[in-house]
């Protein structure tokens, strides 16, 4: 009885295809890495910031454009001529006068 308890914990931690969307258990019971960072995109699977998130380079952001406010704080942003060019931020829409709409 003992046994037959073992094999079913096993078999119930062991997961085989459907554990985790694309991965699968090897021999051993083993899972293999998942980026927790990647969504599988065309970008080579890096997920890109949305406007006004925080962030410390461009390439982190989907805009292309992490702009240091003058307050210090830094953001996903994104070029604009005049505030209808930019979305809701924090300040309703805004674009300064850098060309840079403010979060």
């Amino acid at each position: 009885m003992r046994s037959l308890m073992l094999a079913c914990v096993f078999v119930l931690t062991a997961c085989t295809d459907g554990c985790l969307p694309g991965t699968s258990a090897d021999a051993g019971g083993v899972l293999p890495a998942v980026d927790a960072g990647s969504d599988g995109g065309a970008d080579g699977g890096v997920v890109k910031l949305d406007f006004a998130a925080p962030c410390e380079s461009s390439d982190q952001c989907k805009s292309g454009i992490c702009f240091e406010f003058g307050d210090g704080t830094k953001g996903c942003s994104l070029k604009c001529t005049s505030a209808d060019d930019c979305p809701e931020g924090s300040q309703g829409k805004k674009c300064n006068g850098y060309g840079y709409c403010r979060i």
